[in-house]
């Protein structure tokens, strides 16, 4: 990168007029330019500060920003690299906070070479670790909306004067043991205690 930027000192002071999306990065894309040019003299680190300097205007690299894309592909035409190396800056600055946190956790990553082939791992085991969470952890967003439903049909029942059919009221009966016994492996509740099983006759 730095070998094309001395070839083509006109790259970085003579780009396109940005358009309205990319306006706003202006400050960003300067910065990487300025900063592209000491990559010869300071790699790994500077590659680092570009990383972290992309993901705090474009948000973390595991979401797609609206004009994440473009900004990119200008932020790569400027600096003569592929949008696939600023790519890679993002996930290293992602995955590790510098330089040194990487070589602690990962010995033997001092240049920026290796940090590439430690990078394809790191991103494995991240997905490997949200599909675990994800197979490991119970769904709880449903409980609230579900508690609301449960209790509005509890507050229909207790002020409803209607008498059902004996068809309808055997059906009812089936579809709320069914719920209980669901309720009863989730929330341990006893449904015998309640007598549903084998209920006493009604008072004449």
């Amino acid at each position: 990168m730095d070998d094309y930027l001395a070839n083509n000192p006109d790259t970085a002071s003579k780009p396109p007029v940005p358009s309205d999306d990319l306006a706003k990065y202006e400050s960003m894309l300067c910065s990487l330019v300025v900063m592209g040019a000491s990559i010869g003299k300071y790699d790994l680190r500077m590659r680092w500060d570009m990383g972290l300097l992309m993901n705090e205007h474009l948000g973390s690299p595991t979401k797609r920003q609206p004009h994440g894309k473009a900004v990119l592909k200008e932020a790569a035409r400027r600096l003569g690299t592929s949008q696939s190396e600023l790519h890679r800056m993002r996930w290293a600055a992602h995955h590790f906070v510098s330089p040194d946190a990487c070589q602690e956790k990962h010995p033997g990553t001092d240049s920026w070479a290796k940090v590439k082939k430690l990078l394809p791992s790191l991103r494995q085991k991240m997905k490997k670790g949200r599909k675990s969470s994800r197979s490991t952890t119970p769904n709880k967003g449903i409980y609230p909306k579900l508690a609301r439903q449960v209790e509005a049909i509890s507050s229909k029942l207790r002020n409803s004067e209607d008498t059902p059919s004996p068809a309808v009221e055997e059906n009812l009966r089936q579809v709320f043991l069914e719920l209980f016994g669901v309720a009863n492996r989730l929330f341990k509740l006893c449904i015998c205690d309640q007598c549903l099983c084998n209920p006493a006759p009604v008072s004449p």
